[in-house]
């Protein structure tokens, strides 16, 4: 591919990412820097980073497209901006039922399979279940 159809993609694709984001954040009455819905519900978008589906932002979008323009292969950047997209509210919270069922059941399974297990939420070291004092 030419470099000059790659980079007609690149705008192609570019302009088609920064379009859904901006009606993503008119649609949800944000600011193109927010990283939270009015609720305080964290934005997630569709593959920020090529090997994670959905992630968190923790800064503007623009931030990212600004350092894929920047730092990452030309021959990847259409690739990466048409996979950008923000998660709407909807499949936020579709999502968000689907892990809570998922915890629920992965906890049960793991209770079934390991009755005494120390497990507290963050470690196996819980050491007062053990019996012994906190802290060593």
């Amino acid at each position: 591919m030419s470099i000059t159809v790659q980079q007609q993609e690149i705008d192609v694709q570019l302009a088609a990412c920064r379009a859904a984001w901006a009606r993503f954040f008119t649609d949800n009455n944000l600011q193109p820097t927010a990283i939270r819905f009015t609720d305080d519900t964290p934005i997630w978008a569709w593959c920020l980073h090529h090997s994670q589906l959905v992630e968190l932002l923790e800064e503007p979008v623009e931030n990212r497209i600004a350092y894929i323009l920047l730092s990452k292969s030309f021959s990847e950047q259409a690739c990466r901006f048409l996979n950008l997209r923000p998660m709407s509210l909807t499949s936020i919270k579709v999502c968000d039922a689907a892990w809570a069922e998922y915890y629920k059941v992965r906890s049960a399974a793991h209770k079934a399979d390991v009755p005494n297990h120390t497990w507290n939420g963050t470690s196996i070291f819980n050491l007062q279940v053990l019996g012994q004092p906190s802290g060593h």
